[in-house]
């Protein structure tokens, strides 16, 4: 899977690991409209989730298994198969993906995300390569 964290007013980070047959890196953060998201899961149905996002969230979405976090003006919003709708993150950091209790832990011990997702893929086998940031633009 992946780590994908969101920092409210400041933007995502994740890593850049793909695990497949063959690893191989690839971007996984994009910017959909005024939105920024990241998504942890299979892949198709990541896809699915980003399409339906692009089309501001008409029909239903058919996406089932993913976890995402979305960024826009009036918060935080994690997004799953079983809620696709999604509901709001309070905190001011958060984190989705195999990784995320380590990449959660490490930064209420006081870790930035960078280093956050370095101890995240120290414990999580399918977390790994570079950091990927994606700056939230109001």
């Amino acid at each position: 899977m992946t780590t994908i964290i969101a920092v409210r007013n400041v933007g995502l980070y994740s890593d850049s690991l793909c695990t497949f047959t063959v690893n191989f890196r690839v971007k996984k953060l994009y910017r959909v409209g005024e939105a920024i998201f990241g998504a942890a899961g299979n892949l198709e149905d990541m896809l699915k989730f980003r399409d339906w996002l692009d089309n501001e969230g008409e029909d239903t979405c058919e996406a089932k298994n993913f976890s995402a976090l979305v960024m826009n003006r009036t918060g935080i919003y994690m997004h799953d198969g079983g809620h696709p709708d999604g509901f709001q993150i309070r905190e001011h950091h958060y984190a989705v993906g195999t990784g995320a209790v380590a990449a959660m832990a490490a930064m209420e011990a006081g870790a930035d995300p960078y280093k956050a997702l370095k101890i995240a893929a120290k414990f999580d086998t399918t977390t790994g390569g570079k950091t990927q940031f994606l700056p939230y633009k109001r």
